[in-house]
């Protein structure tokens, strides 16, 4: 597994999440299968969220005390986001109503941001982010969380779709 490889398989992941959701319609879109929970539109908000917090993260730098980054310690998350397990966003991941139409054009361009970084960055283990329960990630690794994390929201949309009330 390569940087660039991974990088694609980001790519794509992004493409087929954005692919499924431009299919649905408006209530299908913004249906809640409950009160509090997220619609698709609220999950494609919550991606492009997350990864502009970790490619904001990043274009800033990360903290010189971080340490070295330790490899594999990403996998165990990955596992989990391999899976069907439901997990917590942290409260200032969550979506915010902004809508489908915004957040689609910024999930598209968000792959020219991660290539920048790519192209700009070093070859190496050098740490680029502090994953806040995974610890100091080497660019790699980030890419393999951001990817994992993507395909995991597939699953969420399966749940959307499948619960009751869901508009056909």
């Amino acid at each position: 597994m390569t940087l660039a490889s991974t990088l694609v398989e980001l790519d794509d992941t992004r493409a087929d999440l954005i692919a499924l959701i431009d299919v649905l319609t408006p209530d299908q879109l913004a249906f809640s299968p409950a009160a509090g929970a997220w619609s698709a539109e609220g999950v494609a908000e919550h991606l492009l969220l997350t990864e502009e917090f970790i490619l904001r993260a990043i274009e800033h730098g990360p903290d010189a005390n971080l340490g070295p980054a330790t490899p594999g310690v990403i996998d165990d998350m990955i596992s989990v986001f391999r899976s069907d397990q439901q997990v917590q966003a942290p409260p200032f991941l969550e979506p915010t109503g902004q809508g489908y139409v915004g957040t689609r054009a910024g999930l598209v361009r968000l792959g020219a941001r991660w290539q920048q970084i790519v192209d700009a960055t070093p070859a190496g283990d050098r740490v680029v982010f502090e994953h806040p329960l995974a610890g100091p990630l080497s660019l790699l690794d980030t890419v393999r969380f951001v990817e994992a994390h993507a395909g995991h929201h597939r699953y969420q949309l399966a749940r959307i779709a499948a619960s009751p009330g869901y508009p056909s």
